[in-house]
């Protein structure tokens, strides 16, 4: 056999015909070259490589079930490639772009835009092909085989020049006409190429916000000319189009028959309905109570406006960040207000879980509905960035463009209605969080001043609505008094945040000496609460390897039932090691503050030596086998006696820097785990629980009696328990009396 009559055998066995006799026409093509190229495209193009495959949709997160399909981005027919998108869906919580895995041809969608896809379920069928065309596909499917077979038989097939393209397979076999061979209808991907004209059509192209918008307004959005990319409808071409109806320009807006009888509309509910609805059903069943509480805000915005002057528009604060800040403090003092209430882990025995890091949820009105985001370790951030990160969350959240991640591990809430209208609100909580609190508008009313004066003051009203099956009544209320004060005293927390805020005022008075006795204490120093605090420890130190302490670094005069373990990471350095870096360093500090603080609390010490407490491993690590040089461990307290450190120590010598005068004990401090006013509630409580109100009591009986043992000021230091007692004095709640040695107190 020749070589052309074997190039013919070999293409008729790709068509699926029986062999035929040879040609002996001349040919233009070279033989081998062309049998080659044959050969080839019969092997690439069979049908094992055409797959219809399901793209399967996946779980987007938070164990969510359905979604709705907002929008298509491809139609049948259509060709994608990889990490092309295929379609938008929104679940209760945020909105999704799913894109394809594969490179193909959309061959089904199974759903229409609004209905709720099934997680695991078909979303759309993909034809995952080769690189061939659909022509050459056709003829290995045996397309033109059928159509050559219905053409009219021809005589004698006509001598004609074999040339290369796509139908040479078939023409070569001599059965096609002599006429054009009809044309094969255009790929999808030159289809996909045309231009998605008019604007106005596209009803997919518009963002959940815009087409909420649409709904609002009872319009249908096939009917709003798009001036976005590709005719996308933007947000003004809504109001556009209803400003035009209602000034009877354009397409005027519907108006119903006056004798038309108006129906009712069934609609479903949006996912962020239906995850409300079964959210609020779960809250409810909580015992909630309700706590209000006025707030003056007029220091607030007297020192806000002051820093407002300097700053650009859209840098300006409101009163919001300062309040997120303010319950963060407040949730340091009151952790149980920021826990979470497990009754999964362990069935029939609910716990609490105490929650290391605030984890703050603010509610934002989106035109979709309700959503809470959460800003995240508020504790570490300064006022101006809470407030960067409320811009951001709210401008996502209207934009319809929040992710899951935004949305979730909210610890405690805060429900601004405020900034909408009301001054009360009853907020409800959100499980399994054990906390809400919601801010009411604020508003200028007359008051009373420290002289009688009326004066005007902005109050707001604070609602906190709490889980009563954890959170008493007076634990709320006292993590309002914190807030409270925080917020009504401002400028002690701002001092040490940014120094150019508060330039205009006077600065912190010096300490004064320490009083020898009880009759004539020093005043305590108000303390500044830092808000660049760039760390924090939870409520509950990890686990450490770290040896029990054995020795403390001054007499323990009552074991304290607050149990305290070093954490791994106080072991190692970069902890022993003062950091270079300012934000490092005072993460660092204040880091070390608390561990001392905790420290002196599980011990029951009031005061601290830095010369003893070197060999402890407050300052010694046990792993690395080293000591923290004594100027080191003076910066730390020095840090800590700082407004910045929250004034947690003050230095006993004279010369208020821990170095020693003649005749006084080099290095030593009071380490404030609780200050002097916090000791003053200390000692009123007692006396109410004890019955004591009225009596008299000796100092002796306060400090060193039996009956004091199990209370945390049993053994205080003599001076700081009559800084203590002075407090009580200037709030009229106690007289001291009685010469030095013999003093003693009573109560009213």
């Amino acid at each position: 056999m020749s070589r052309e009559a074997a190039r013919f055998f070999c293409r008729s066995a790709l068509v699926g015909r029986t062999p035929i006799a040879p040609r002996t026409e001349a040919c233009t093509l070279n033989v081998v070259q062309r049998r080659r190229w044959d050969q080839r495209r019969g092997f690439v193009a069979t049908n094992s490589l055409k797959v219809i495959k399901p793209y399967i949709l996946a779980d987007i997160g938070e164990g969510i079930t359905e979604c709705q399909v907002i929008q298509w981005f491809v139609k049948p027919g259509a060709r994608v490639e990889q990490f092309d998108p295929i379609c938008e869906v929104q679940s209760d919580k945020a909105s999704v772009e799913i894109t394809s895995r594969f490179d193909g041809v959309i061959k089904k969608l199974y759903y229409e835009p609004d209905d709720m896809a099934k997680v695991g379920k078909p979303l759309v069928d993909i034809d995952i092909q080769s690189d061939i065309s659909e022509a050459d596909a056709a003829v290995l499917d045996g397309a033109v085989e059928n159509k050559t077979e219905e053409a009219p038989n021809k005589s004698e097939p006509k001598t004609q020049e074999i040339e290369v393209g796509r139908n040479d397979t078939a023409a070569a076999t001599g059965d096609v006409p002599t006429q054009s061979a009809p044309s094969l209808p255009a790929e999808p991907a030159q289809q996909e190429l045309q231009p998605r004209k008019p604007p106005g059509k596209h009803a997919s192209l518009a963002t959940p916000a815009v087409r909420h918008m649409v709904k609002a307004a009872n319009l249908k959005i096939e009917d709003i000319e798009g001036t976005g990319r590709d005719g996308r409808v933007l947000k003004d071409d809504v109001q556009r189009h209803t400003q035009a109806a209602k000034t009877g320009a354009g397409i005027p807006a519907p108006q119903p028959a006056p004798t038309q009888q108006l129906e009712d509309r069934i609609q479903p509910l949006t996912p962020i309905q239906s995850a409300m609805f079964k959210k609020m059903a779960i809250s409810l069943s909580i015992p909630h109570f309700l706590y209000t509480d006025g707030v003056d805000f007029t220091s607030l915005n007297t020192i806000r406006k002051k820093y407002n002057v300097i700053r650009e528009k859209s840098q300006r604060l409101t009163t919001f960040p300062f309040i997120i800040k303010a319950l963060s403090l407040a949730l340091q003092q009151y952790p149980l207000l920021n826990a979470r209430l497990d009754t999964e882990t362990k069935p029939g025995k609910p716990q609490l879980v105490y929650q290391g890091s605030h984890n703050i949820g603010i509610a934002v009105d989106s035109p979709t509905g309700l959503l809470v985001p959460v800003i995240r370790n508020v504790q570490s951030l300064s006022i101006e960035q809470i407030a960067a990160e409320i811009t951001r969350l709210s401008e996502l959240a209207r934009e319809g463009k929040i992710t899951t991640a935004d949305l979730n591990d909210a610890t405690i809430t805060v429900s601004n209605i405020g900034s909408i209208g009301g001054g009360v609100v009853a907020p409800v909580i959100v499980s399994p969080q054990v906390a809400i609190v919601g801010i009411g508008r604020a508003k200028t009313v007359p008051a009373f001043g420290k002289d009688g004066e009326l004066v005007k003051k902005e109050e707001g009203t604070f609602s906190w609505s709490a889980d009563h099956r954890v959170v008493d009544g007076a634990t709320a209320a006292r993590c309002a008094e914190v807030v409270k004060g925080y917020l009504e005293d401002i400028e002690s927390m701002l001092r040490s945040l940014v120094p150019s805020l508060v330039s205009s005022l006077p600065p912190p008075k010096p300490p004064v000496a320490a009083a020898p006795s009880c009759a004539t204490p020093k005043t305590p120093r108000q303390r500044p609460t830092s808000l660049t605090t760039m760390a924090t420890l939870t409520s509950r130190p990890e686990p450490s390897q770290t040896p029990p302490v054995t020795s403390a670094p001054s007499t323990t005069t009552q074991p304290s039932n607050h149990a305290f373990t070093f954490p791994p990471i106080y072991a190692f350095p970069p902890f022993f090691t003062l950091q270079p870096n300012p934000t490092t360093l005072s993460s660092q500090l204040l880091s070390w503050s608390t561990l001392i603080q905790s420290y002196c609390r599980a011990h029951h010490l009031f005061t601290l030596t830095l010369v003893d407490a070197l060999s402890t491993p407050l300052f010694a690590s046990p792993t690395t086998r080293r000591n923290l040089a004594i100027k080191d461990a003076r910066t730390v307290v020095n840090w800590m006696a700082s407004p910045e450190g929250g004034h947690r120590a003050e230095w006993i010598t004279a010369s208020g820097n821990g170095r020693a005068a003649k005749g006084e004990e080099a290095g030593r401090c009071w380490v404030y785990w609780k200050r002097p006013e916090e000791w003053a509630a200390s000692l009123e409580e007692w006396v109410e629980r004890t019955g004591q109100r009225g009596s008299v009591i000796t100092l002796y009986e306060i400090g060193e009696s039996d009956a004091t043992k199990r209370e945390e000021f049993h053994g205080m230091d003599g001076e700081l328990l009559a800084r203590s007692l002075q407090l009580c004095v200037k709030r009229g709640k106690a007289q001291v009396f009685g010469a030095e040695g013999s003093e003693g107190v009573k109560f009213f």
